[in-house]
């Protein structure tokens, strides 16, 4: 066999399997069902209804061995700021109100729902009585995958760490972590 027909033979087999590819990929969509009518069971007003349940809580985290008191004032972003806010997850637009992402297998799809949220914490040393911080600028997102409100994370950062909470239900919050 001489090298033009080996060059051919490849040039062939690239061709079939871009023909083969591409409309299989076009047609994902169509057969794993993300294409279907949003199902959504939540909307905005009950995101923001989650982040007031955020709010009206006082929050207890031990940090190094000592407890410390937080006091939110938390509420949604504006559009441009949500913008310009780095994205804690690397998820992407700031402006997505659903996302989807496709992986490998063609039967795996992920709605997600994001609500960029801003606000301070007043952060007391409960040892102490010590305010460490009166007002802690505070940037993040309630972030929710699938179309019901059961599976929520609450992240948001500050200058020097993150504080982190999760809603099962939709209703009740628990504080999963927090560092400065």
């Amino acid at each position: 066999m001489d090298s033009t027909s080996i060059i051919e033979q490849t040039r062939m087999k690239k061709t079939t399997i871009i023909l083969f590819t591409i409309p299989l990929w076009l047609v994902n969509p169509l057969f794993t069902g993300c294409a279907e009518e949003n199902k959504y069971e939540f909307g905005e007003a009950e995101m923001l209804d989650l982040l007031d349940t955020l709010e009206n809580q006082t929050w207890i985290t031990t940090i190094n061995g000592t407890d410390h008191e937080l006091f939110l004032d938390m509420e949604q972003s504006p559009e441009e700021q949500a913008a310009l806010m780095p994205s804690i997850l690397g998820l992407g637009s700031a402006h997505a109100c659903e996302d989807r992402t496709f992986f490998a297998s063609a039967e795996a799809c992920i709605q997600s729902t994001t609500l960029y949220i801003e606000g301070s914490a007043q952060v007391i040393n409960l040892e102490t009585e010590e305010v460490l911080h009166e007002s802690l600028p505070l940037n993040g997102s309630i972030l929710v995958l699938g179309y019901t409100l059961d599976n929520a994370d609450i992240r948001v950062t500050h200058e020097t760490g993150f504080i982190i909470w999760h809603s099962n239900d939709g209703e009740s919050i628990i504080m999963d972590g927090a560092t400065w």
